[in-house]
């Protein structure tokens, strides 16, 4: 290795950039493993020249000078001094065993580099798969972000001109993603474009005037919401202070169907740009309270955020407030929950939603105000059974992934809403043939699963003929039998 004029001791060894906490720019985690590989491999250049520095220390065979007469020897030396120093090496060291030390450091760090460099191309190829699956109209967005990097945009130009091309033949989209040219393995495109892009997004979230907006939107929240939740002001602004809040970038937002996005993992709050009132306090109440479950956590989250504009806190049914809003469905369903069984009451709703813990006081009496409003049987229970039912996949296998999965269709939500219209009219004695309808036949099945005297006659309603014949036989042939279902339906009809 060419030795430099100046010793290597010298100059301040470069440091990974300083990134934004918690913050998630697309190909965040390729632009780190270029950062890794070039760090470790300067870092590696570095001690492989301070150990040939090193080794030109040793005395000549023969001779056994003192450090300090070394030292006197060459003005150099006082760099070797002040090196041993801050690395705690005792005075009279032996030389080669710190350019030996040095090396290894320098095997390590290359051994690191390469390591990064590995994972680089591995995470360019998953990007650049998850870019050819974007629509032509998210695929045009990125070659307009393309043409904002002048020297992205001039290599694009250049590649059109020396293969005679038109952009319409090679869009900068599609220049973007080929796959690296023969011998080369990272794509020095792609991976400038993570770059830049990165760089960009983190300097717009550093920008003073959205971080005004952002506080003057903090403040109001704090002033508003303790008016509609049972919580002080310094417990919301404790909640928010510890909240990361960002503009997320395209691919997050706009490409994802996103205006704001809360993640529970980094206690984050991303916003498209541009964001509106609503969508900064819809995403602000999930850092503050919240419930367990999908369908409670986003329906009373967005009446909230309703009740923050308009008013109206007791009315959450959708099509009972003026305004549209978001997540009606799950609006809906809680809506049917509290009004056909007259509690518990939205105060109390809120006052769980506050304590964000159901094991907690507020908590424990919803859960037991609720339980007895239908006669014992868990309601939650019976949205998520039949939010499974109606949703014929492998996507939600279980209880658990229920209550945490967010997609669900409007058609699946209202249809549940009808359901527990259906459960009321059951519990309230009303026979299966005056509720009718073959379609109803599940929410049947699914009620007659209560264990308390209510259910049972449940049970009674949904026999397949006048024979005796217990709950449970009655259950398991219709679960293990799933054309009887249509036999039981016909049979209620009549």
């Amino acid at each position: 290795m060419a030795k430099r004029e100046q010793s290597p001791l010298d100059g301040d060894m470069p440091l990974y950039p300083e990134h934004l906490e918690s913050f998630d720019a697309f190909g965040r985690l390729a632009v780190i493993y270029a950062e890794g590989a070039l760090f470790h491999e300067i870092h590696a250049d570095r001690e492989a020249e301070e150990a040939d520095y090193f080794s030109s220390l040793v005395p000549e065979p023969g001779t056994r000078p003192t450090l300090f007469a070394r030292m006197r020897h060459s003005g150099r030396d006082r760099r070797a001094r002040v090196w041993m120093k801050a690395h705690d090496y005792p005075e009279g060291y032996n030389f080669e065993a710190v350019a030996e030390h040095l090396r290894a450091n320098a095997r390590a760090d290359q051994a690191e580099a390469t390591s990064h460099q590995v994972l680089l191309v591995e995470e360019l190829q998953v990007l650049r798969q998850e870019l050819s699956k974007l629509s032509p109209d998210q695929a045009d967005a990125v070659g307009a972000m393309v043409y904002r990097i002048d020297f992205l945009s001039r290599q694009h130009n250049n590649w059109l001109n020396d293969n005679n091309l038109t952009p319409q033949q090679l869009t900068a989209f599609q220049w973007l993603i080929q796959p690296p040219s023969e011998g080369r393995d990272v794509d020095l495109r792609l991976l400038n474009f993570l770059q830049h892009h990165n760089y960009h997004m983190e300097r717009y979230n550093e920008d003073p005037t959205l971080k005004g907006r952002i506080k003057a939107e903090k403040d109001r929240l704090v002033r508003g919401i303790t008016s509609i939740l049972p919580i002080t002001v310094g417990q919301v602004e404790s909640a928010l202070q510890e909240t990361k809040i960002y503009c997320g970038d395209e691919f997050t937002m706009a490409f994802g169907g996103l205006c704001g996005k809360y993640s529970y993992s980094f206690n984050r709050i991303l916003l498209e740009k541009g964001f509106s009132q609503h969508t900064f306090d819809h995403e602000a109440c999930h850092a503050i309270g919240g419930f367990p479950d999908i369908v409670w956590n986003e329906a009373i989250t967005e009446h909230i955020a309703l009740v923050m504009e308009n008013g109206d806190p007791d009315i959450i049914n959708p099509s009972l407030r003026q305004e549209e809003g978001a997540y009606a469905g799950y609006r809906l369903i809680v809506a049917n929950v509290l009004e056909m069984a007259g509690a518990p009451s939205m105060n109390q709703v809120l006052a769980t939603y506050a304590e964000s813990d159901s094991d907690g006081p507020a908590g424990r009496h919803f859960v037991k105000t609720l339980a007895q409003a239908y006669g014992g049987y868990s309601v939650t229970d019976f949205i998520y059974t039949r939010l499974m039912q109606r949703r014929d996949t492998d996507e939600v296998q279980n209880f658990n992934q229920a209550a945490r999965f967010k997609h669900w269709t409007a058609e699946e939500t209202s249809g549940v809403a009808r359901d527990l219209l259906i459960l009321q009219a059951l519990l309230k004695g009303k026979s299966a043939k005056e509720i009718g309808t073959r379609e109803r036949m599940k929410v049947l099945l699914e009620a007659a699963k209560m264990t308390n005297p209510t259910g049972a006659q449940v049970y009674k309603e949904a026999r397949l003929s006048d024979t005796s014949r217990s709950i449970v036989e009655i259950v398991e042939y219709l679960e293990d039998n799933q054309p009887a279902i249509d036999v039981a339906a016909r049979k209620i009809e009549e």
